[in-house]
């Protein structure tokens, strides 16, 4: 009885770690690859010359996604606003958490921010059918249209996957 079980569960558990390393063997994809530095040194002049640009004293920049350039203290300029992060949004999204998405929707729609800055947001909806497509989707209700309604691009970094946003002077109908 014992021993027979034990047997069992040391098979149980080679086969879980045989299972995960196969797994992530074949799931592996080519690593991207990253810019050099000349490529991201260009890239956080553009962010400071924008933050610069604005010519206040204590700018309100939006970092939803990138905030390792604040933490490791890259972009000194501005302070961390926590509430508004890419991951937690999304779960805000996609659990469908009205007050809070109504408190961000109004930021935006009042042009809380100066700047935004985001990976490039996109307004393409994949539907259920398709990998993350529900997650997708909901970042897509909730947070791009939403910014992309009060807020338009004003620089695109492409090397390094970033887009500077500014407000929108007259935003369109966002209903």
């Amino acid at each position: 009885g014992f021993l027979a079980d034990a047997n069992l569960g040391s098979a149980g558990i080679i086969l879980n770690i045989t299972m995960v390393c196969l797994f992530t063997l074949f799931s592996r994809s080519a690593m991207p690859n990253l810019p050099d530095q000349e490529t991201t040194t260009r890239a956080l002049s553009t962010i400071t010359r924008a933050i610069d640009s604005l010519k206040k004293p204590d700018p309100q920049v939006l970092f939803l996604t990138d905030r390792h350039l604040l933490t490791f203290g890259y972009v000194r300029e501005v302070k961390l606003i926590p509430e508004y992060e890419r991951v937690f949004l999304m779960e805000m999204a996609m659990s469908g958490q009205p007050e809070y998405l109504d408190r961000f929707h109004n930021d935006l729609r009042n042009h809380r921010f100066d700047l935004i800055i985001s990976e490039p947001l996109y307004i393409q909806e994949k539907g259920q059918g398709e990998r993350f497509g529900e997650e997708n989707d909901a970042w897509v209700d909730q947070v791009s249209e939403e910014v992309l309604c009060y807020y338009k691009p004003r620089t695109l970094i492409k090397d390094v996957r970033i887009q500077i946003l500014i407000p929108r002077a007259n935003p369109g109908d966002c209903q």
